[in-house]
């Protein structure tokens, strides 16, 4: 069917779990989306938790948005 489908779900502050009834099971990757306060900014991060028959970088990096779009700082 050559076909894509995203599933969006929000995680409830300080949970581990990404999806309130364990429908994550049914997803082939999971991008997760993190913002963290450090003083009195801020930050947005990035991290690939799953992504089926693909080796990743695991850890959470950097998402800057600017007037130029995203990116991704990967060190």
């Amino acid at each position: 069917m050559d076909l894509t489908c995203f599933m969006v779900a929000e995680m409830e502050s300080g949970s581990e779990e990404f999806c309130r009834h364990g429908e994550d099971f049914l997803v082939d990757g999971i991008l997760h989306l993190d913002m963290r306060r450090e003083g009195q900014a801020v930050n947005l991060y990035f991290s690939i938790m799953k992504m089926r028959l693909t080796e990743h970088k695991r850890g959470y990096f950097p998402l800057i948005f600017d007037n130029d779009g995203f990116e991704i700082v990967a060190g």
